[in-house]
């Protein structure tokens, strides 16, 4: 088969430079559209991990901040208790009852007639128990030179009963008064100490 161009050369030209030219076209849309698909492919994927690394380190520090939340509170709770603590233990010594008052007291009013058999305190209230000889005067003068020395205050005598046998007279008593100027303590605060005993006066 034999072809024959029938068209002028220029319009061949024309022709042939106007599909190059739509071709360059063409190619550099589809170049254009591919590298900014690639361009914004890039850019997701980077925004992407940048935002996954970040939330990660915000976990992690959220982590950090509530175990130190964690031990700050803590830290405050054993705070608190041991400020509670030692305002209890400021407090009971506050009103803690010294023994040497009360003993000293006891000793500058008992006389040869009179000896302590046992001896208790709980808080600042106290009884005492023991034998007066001779005469039921003498319990009483005991508990009344008690009562004259500021150190105590409510002191009152109990029952006297005499436990006299052949010829010598004896007496027991027991009486209970407060230290003058201390506060009660709380139940089972104040153990109570060792019964003070008074070996018995020899007979005049």
């Amino acid at each position: 088969m034999i072809k024959i161009n029938l068209l002028p050369h220029k319009k061949i030209k024309q022709v042939d430079k106007a599909v190059m030219k739509l071709q360059a076209i063409v190619i550099g849309v589809i170049v254009l559209v591919v590298f900014g698909v690639g361009y914004g492919t890039v850019h997701v994927y980077s925004k992407k991990s940048a935002l996954t690394k970040k939330a990660a380190d915000t976990r992690q520090r959220l982590a950090v901040l509530k175990e130190k939340a964690a031990e700050a509170e803590g830290y405050e709770k054993s705070r608190l208790e041991v400020q509670q603590k030692l305002k209890t233990i400021q407090e009971l010594n506050k009103r803690r009852i010294p023994m040497t008052p009360l003993l000293n007291g006891i000793n500058a009013a008992i006389t040869q007639d009179v000896w302590l058999t046992a001896l208790s305190v709980k808080g600042p209230e106290f009884s005492v128990e023991g034998i007066a000889s001779d005469s039921r005067k003498n319990a009483q003068a005991f508990a009344d030179a008690l009562q004259a020395l500021p150190t105590f205050s409510k002191v009152k005598m109990g029952d006297i009963k005499d436990i006299s046998t052949g010829n010598k007279e004896r007496y027991s008593f027991k009486l209970t008064g407060k230290l003058a100027g201390y506060e009660d303590l709380p139940a089972a605060a104040a153990p109570a100490p060792a019964p003070a005993n008074k070996p018995a006066p020899k007979k005049k």
